[in-house]
């Protein structure tokens, strides 16, 4: 059976961090990747024995900036890649690793901070140029699904027992909140801001944080299990549902409809535009209310984690440890 579905999201600065640049490799070393006319790169493997050697996958990636990226997987580790661009895709290496448990999602608002949640329910944290120990937050019933982090004084993470946490920098907590109470799990959590989160589950329902509480639910897609959200900002968000619809939030209302696959993955990094990877190697574009049609970008692999810090800049992990990056031809 597939992994539980998992979020997108990040952001970060040009310079190298500083945990990944004494093994990079010579620029001889690196692969090239040409852009197809889908304006996606052919699949590039991440040179990782752990994603060779055994069963482990990705299974989160996070881009605070076009030319930086994390990734995470089943294996506990995290990787990183600081010279990422179309024309050149540098080798990835493990920058850390969650002795606890593989892990799930990773969200990085900047080159210098990420959060990373494992299936045991521990987080890692990166910050002030290293990786923390496993903190134990999760102790309710369920794993973690997602994290969100806006900024880098704040994160929301996501369970599969309907609960969120809440992490503040400042006191180096996390708060939980019970946000499903119909026995549901989440399956998703996107945060625009700190005083901003949607989050959606099982059962077609989604709900909002207003940097206080969470709401009840709203059943905007009855019946429909949801597999992942992200939100541009509080008026614009995206929802993909395992029955091959979408849910988009424009304003304050909700409007499903079929997209032509059914989405693991989602990313919004602005208003008016997403896109969505499919379990069969598949992408599809949303622009300004009309979906594009299904684009096979990736063989028949299926794409789990998705991540776009810009319009014109995406990238994409399949099941199979390869990369894929979007950057596609400017018009004229």
């Amino acid at each position: 059976a597939p992994p539980s579905p998992r979020p997108t999201g990040a952001t970060a600065s040009p310079s190298r961090p500083a945990s990944v640049a004494a093994s990079s490799p010579p620029a001889s070393s690196r692969p090239a990747a040409s852009v197809g006319t889908s304006g996606w790169t052919a699949p590039v493997p991440i040179d990782h024995p752990a994603l060779h050697a055994g069963s482990a996958f990705i299974t989160g990636v996070s881009c605070p900036q076009p030319s930086t990226c994390y990734a995470v997987d089943s294996a506990g580790n995290v990787l990183a890649s600081a010279t990422l661009s179309a024309a050149s895709l540098s080798n990835w290496h493990v920058v850390a690793n969650d002795p606890k448990g593989g892990l799930v999602a990773i969200s990085c608002p900047s080159t210098t901070f990420c959060v990373a949640v494992d299936k045991s329910g521990y987080a890692i944290s990166y910050s002030r140029g290293s990786w923390g120990s496993p903190a134990y937050v999760d102790a309710r019933a369920g794993t973690f699904t997602a994290v969100s982090c806006p900024v880098t004084t704040f994160c929301m993470a996501a369970d599969s027992g309907g609960n969120a946490f809440a992490y503040t920098a400042a006191t180096n907590t996390w708060q939980p909140f019970t946000v499903d109470t119909s026995g549901g799990g989440l399956t998703g959590v996107s945060c625009p801001s700190a005083s901003d989160c949607t989050a959606v589950d099982t059962g077609g329902g989604t709900y909002t944080f207003n940097g206080t509480t969470w709401s009840a639910a709203s059943p905007v897609d009855v019946g429909h299990a949801f597999t992942a959200v992200s939100c541009a900002s509080a008026a614009f968000c995206v929802a993909a549902d395992a029955n091959g619809n979408a849910a988009v939030l424009t304003g304050r209302r909700w409007t499903v409809s079929a997209i032509g696959t059914t989405a693991d993955a989602v990313a919004c990094p602005s208003d008016g535009f997403c896109l969505a990877a499919d379990g069969s190697g598949g992408a599809v574009s949303y622009h300004n209310g009309t979906w594009s049609a299904m684009t096979g970008i990736d063989g028949n692999r299926a794409i789990d984690a998705l991540s776009c810090p810009a319009p014109t800049t995406c990238l994409a992990a399949d099941r199979s440890g390869n990369i894929l990056y979007y950057a596609p031809a400017s018009p004229g």
